[in-house]
């Protein structure tokens, strides 16, 4: 099922299968809030699929380690955003306090901590004076029913924290860090972690 999901097309059928439409609704219009003209930088973006529910006017660029999604997502979208292959470690931020929102959409899980932290320091260096860090991750909780357990069990990504995990990461960058423990935004029984993260 690991490797099924490293190509793009299957990766984005199964994430649409496990999110539903409800996902997009709340991540966008409650946490990403973007408008027209908004620069937007995605780390970890895979094939790019944030970019189809974005404004059209959104200037997107999208960062991610493995080649297959970017040339998935460069065919996709053409023009209408940037694409670039580059790991998280040890990436220079691509244009300095350039951008409004940087996004990290179930990235933070597939990060030890190390990485974790290089991925705040270089969404912070990326991010304009007011600009936003939002993320999304799989979240261990108290009292998930067994179907959720078992999704977070199986996740491909191997450091899936708490709430406070998640958080106190997040503080090593980020000054600002507001919470919001979802359980309603799949498709199936699930918890996430969202953050708003403010220099």
């Amino acid at each position: 099922m690991r490797s099924l999901l490293n190509i793009p097309r299957l990766y984005t059928l199964f994430q649409s299968f496990v999110r539903g439409s409800r996902f997009y609704e709340a991540y966008i219009h409650e946490y990403l809030r973007p408008w027209d003209g908004c620069r937007i930088l995605d780390i970890g973006c895979g094939p790019g699929d944030l970019l189809a529910h974005l404004p059209e006017g959104a200037r997107y660029v999208g960062l991610d380690a493995n080649a297959r999604y970017i040339r998935n997502a460069r065919r996709k979208y053409g023009q209408a955003g940037e694409f670039i292959c580059h790991p998280v470690k040890g990436h220079q931020p691509l244009a300095p306090h350039a951008f409004d929102i940087v996004v990290g959409t179930g990235v933070l899980h597939h990060l030890d901590d190390e990485e974790a932290l290089q991925f705040f320091e270089l969404a912070r260096a990326s991010l304009r004076p007011g600009g936003r860090l939002v993320t999304v991750d799989g979240c261990r909780a108290p009292g998930l029913p067994l179907l959720a357990r078992v999704l977070l069990r199986l996740d491909r990504g191997p450091h899936i924290r708490d709430h406070d995990g998640y958080r106190n990461l997040a503080l090593g960058a980020f000054p600002g860090v507001a919470t919001s423990l979802r359980r309603d935004m799949f498709a199936f029984p699930y918890c996430c972690l969202v953050m708003e993260c403010q220099g």
